[in-house]
């Protein structure tokens, strides 16, 4: 793996633990199942729940943005299902990760529900090559080195990361990815 992937890996992780909050509460699907834990607990979840929290909240499944045929056509590469990521679960914020079936590849989708859309451009660019990105869609967007693409969509903060096999540029598959992403988020 490259010293871009390690940085974009290390940004993904950094991303993902700011603003955790010190509780969470996880409602599964019709059954309406509700459970609260804390964050040295996370408890478990399952693709299809979404993560609430007093006022704040992530009423949207992460992984329900992306198909794996969606990520398929942009990257050119066979992808397994998405898989939500338990690791990272916040009252703020949900991830869902897909894993290549071949050359070990990723994509993550991070839907937060706090509007740090600043801050995050900040901290990407703190340690990556950051520039201005349309995407249909979202008000604001940002690449950062072609692998991540964070967006301001709905007073949301949502980003979109694609970590191919190899050395090159991926902000065309990226950004496909993050279109499709907006899309879904209707």
């Amino acid at each position: 793996m490259g010293s871009k992937a390690l940085i974009a890996l290390c940004l993904m992780a950094i991303t993902a633990c700011g603003g955790a909050d010190s509780s969470t509460t996880t409602k599964g699907g019709d059954d309406q199942l509700s459970q609260t834990t804390t964050s040295a607990d996370p408890g478990t979840t399952t693709p299809g729940e979404t993560t609430t929290a007093g006022g704040d909240s992530v009423e949207i499944d992460p992984c329900s943005l992306l198909t794996v045929d969606d990520i398929e056509a942009a990257t050119g590469q066979g992808f397994a299902q998405g898989t939500f990521n338990e690791s990272f679960l916040s009252s703020d914020f949900a991830i869902c990760d897909w894993v290549s079936t071949g050359d070990f590849a990723t994509v993550q989708v991070l839907v937060s529900s706090l509007d740090s859309y600043d801050s995050q451009r900040a901290s990407a660019g703190g340690a990556l090559s950051v520039s201005d990105i349309s995407i249909a869609g979202a008000s604001d967007a940002y690449v950062a080195e072609g692998s991540l693409i964070g967006m301001r969509v709905n007073g949301m903060f949502v980003q979109v990361s694609y970590l191919p096999p190899g050395p090159g540029d991926v902000t065309e598959a990226t950004t496909q990815l993050a279109e499709v992403v907006v899309a879904n988020l209707g």
